[in-house]
């Protein structure tokens, strides 16, 4: 009778402790503190001369130098964009330039062995030249609005879609459809463009709104 209670109870506890050790070794991605962290340089921040691959911020922030613009942390949040049941971080960074404009990076990482693994890392546009407007996931894929007509990621973002001697202009948006597939992330169908129901919130990401 003792040997038919014994071997359930030390199954369990077999199963926790397997349990508790992929907990420990692949904790949730929700531990990494991105506001300290090295990420790498996107391919629209890597100025000529400079030969550093990569940057770090500290307290959430990277001061602007003469030869490095300056980048913040502008939001964290999470979601599952790989359809594997587990969260994602979608990572957005402010970019400051010495003009006007106001460009964006965001960084999609997972946890890997213990370890945020970067899945995709992308520059944004700003205001009506590809600007973001929202980064988020809908049934398992990622989903990217962009500020202007034929703005996508890989595009040229900064180049004129015809709209701008329209007056007032219109806020239009590009909407794209991304899939994990593998080890990438690949467009799925066409982008669709429609006007901005909220114009009154145009240039602001939509989720920096609701922090």
């Amino acid at each position: 009778m003792m040997k038919l209670l014994y071997v359930p109870a030390l199954s369990i506890i077999l199963i926790c402790s397997v349990s508790s050790y992929s907990q420990l070794r692949n904790p949730s991605i929700r531990t990494i503190d991105f506001a300290n962290f090295t990420y790498p340089y996107t391919v629209g921040l890597l100025l000529p001369p400079d030969k550093q691959r990569n940057f770090r911020l500290r307290g959430g922030s990277l001061p602007e130098t003469k030869s490095a613009v300056g980048m913040s942390l502008g939001h964290v949040f999470y979601e599952d964009v790989t359809r594997d049941g587990s969260e994602e971080a979608i990572v957005y960074l402010d970019v400051y330039t010495n003009g006007s404009a106001r460009p964006g990076c965001i960084y999609i990482y997972r946890m890997s062995n213990g370890r945020p693994q970067l899945l995709w890392a992308f520059d944004t546009g700003s205001r009506h030249y590809g600007g973001l407007r929202r980064v988020y996931a809908d049934r398992g894929e990622l989903v990217v609005e962009l500020y202007g007509r034929a703005k996508v990621i890989g595009r040229a973002l900064f180049a004129n879609d015809g709209t701008l001697a329209q007056t007032p202009y219109p806020y239009a948006v590009t909407r794209t459809r991304y899939r994990w597939r593998v080890n990438r992330f690949s467009r799925v169908g066409k982008p669709e463009e429609f006007a901005d129901p909220h114009p009154e919130k145009y240039g602001i990401p939509l989720f920096a709104l609701k922090s």
